[in-house]
């Protein structure tokens, strides 16, 4: 049962066959191999979509969810997601639903989230729940991980 979180029994928006196809867009501008792509990159290959500057910005607010300035790959394909559907004509919601958050950030909503709620929960501009100092840590924790593997694969092939 791929695409399917089980925790809250809910498909990503993003299916399998438009994630294979982003990711291989994502991995080609990815060159560095960092895992995430910055705006600076992006924002050429966003603009080839001839979306307007305010639709590909509020894509953009609504993508980067870590709030770092950069796309995860996860991040990216949400963007692209978003990109076909306004090139069809469909504008991006002013929040994200949670079917949009990709699963893997899914779990940072838990608590945003309250089980009596009847309406849809959404993440809206004002919500910081993705920049709190533990997730943030906890990235850079990674990245630094992912440097200290790097370096120590570079050693081994010298």
């Amino acid at each position: 049962s791929s695409g399917i979180n089980a925790e809250y029994g809910e498909m990503w928006v993003v299916d399998l066959n438009s994630k294979k196809r982003y990711l291989a867009q994502f991995n080609r501008l990815d060159s560095r191999r960092t895992g995430s792509i910055s705006g600076v990159v992006l924002r050429p290959e966003f603009m080839k979509s001839g979306l307007s500057d305010e639709t590909l910005s509020t894509i953009w607010r609504l993508s980067d969810i870590s709030k770092t300035g950069s796309l995860s790959a996860d991040e990216f394909c949400l963007a692209m997601y978003l990109i076909e559907n306004a090139q069809r004509g469909k504008d991006p919601p002013p929040s994200l639903t949670p079917a949009l958050v990709p699963p893997q950030y899914r779990h940072f909503l838990l608590k945003e989230m309250a089980p009596s709620s009847t309406s849809a929960p959404t993440l809206t501009r004002q919500d910081s729940i993705f920049t709190k100092a533990g997730f943030e840590n906890k990235k850079l924790e990674n990245f630094n991980k992912g440097e200290q593997e790097l370096e120590r694969r570079r050693l081994e092939i010298k």
